[in-house]
């Protein structure tokens, strides 16, 4: 397997050329490192299952489009029309989280917190008047839920301002883009936006409690602050990590205080979305 970075040589280049492409289409084999995947989405009817507003877990196998279908579902989380469409966060496992023992629920819930801190930066930052229309008490409660970011926000506010392009924040952010083209705002929405983002990184501090209580007040404030209709929590790259590739069990015992939340996560508008391998099925 290629180098993402690595250059595709003369050959291989006029080789690709030939069959019509402009970049390498079989470079990647784990689809959540394909930077062009979003590029090759078309509609699917499992996204049915994957909108409603309800706990839902979908199955298949290994290259059947499970990364594609968790893009498309963010996506369109942020093209559609109106302010009340859902919110969505993005939840994998890191290596090394699957030991003998079952993942803690607030250890979940304190990397969904982290993840739903970088998801918000770029839901604002394509949607600016969120912030802008937020009273100064409001403006604190985003901030205090961006300030799970890696970087103070006045990092990622001074690449908005230098570059123009909401696209930037992507690899600052370590996201996988889910933009069919670069995102750019209008000079006077950019500016405002900015100085309000650099002005909440002044009076932020961090959620306090635990990972369960940071996010019931994450909860509060994407769906009673920004508007938001729900949060769906996307789960996905399962199955890319040497512990749970061949070993389901691995993975199932990963999820398994997650799923086991469910239902009362959803009493609060939160909305667990599994893209699951099939061998996942019969265990969970």
């Amino acid at each position: 397997m290629q180098h993402p970075q690595q250059p595709i040589r003369g050959s291989e280049k006029r080789f690709l050329q030939m069959l019509g492409f402009q970049f390498d289409p079989f470079q990647h084999l784990e689809a959540s490192a394909d930077s062009h995947l979003v590029d090759y989405m078309v509609g699917h009817e499992v996204f049915a299952a994957a909108w409603d507003a309800t706990p839902s877990l979908i199955f298949a196998p290994p290259g059947g489009g499970k990364t594609a279908m968790r893009l498309y579902t963010e996506r369109a989380c942020w093209s559609s029309f109106g302010p009340r469409h859902p919110f969505p966060i993005l939840h994998q496992p890191a290596l090394g989280d699957m030991d003998e023992q079952e993942f803690p629920l607030e250890e979940h819930c304190r990397r969904l917190a982290q993840s739903a801190a970088r998801s918000l930066l770029l839901g604002l930052a394509i949607q600016p008047e969120r912030l802008l229309d937020c009273s100064p008490h409001e403006r604190r409660r985003v901030g205090n839920v961006l300030a799970a970011l890696p970087r103070h926000v006045t990092h990622y506010a001074n690449t908005l301002r230098a570059t123009g392009d909401v696209t930037a924040l992507v690899q600052r952010l370590g996201r996988t883009a889910w933009f069919g083209a670069p995102v750019r705002l209008a000079p006077e929405k950019l500016d405002a936006f900015c100085t309000a983002l650099s002005a909440v990184d002044s009076v932020t501090q961090s959620l306090p409690g635990d990972g369960c209580q940071q996010l019931v007040e994450i909860g509060g404030v994407l769906i009673d602050v920004l508007g938001y209709r729900c949060v769906y929590l996307l789960i996905d790259g399962i199955d890319a990590l040497p512990e749970s590739a061949q070993t389901p069990a691995a993975g199932a015992r990963w999820l398994h205080s997650l799923l086991a939340a469910a239902e009362g996560l959803a009493a609060r508008q939160f909305f667990v979305k599994g893209f699951l391998p099939s061998g996942y099925e019969g265990i969970l």
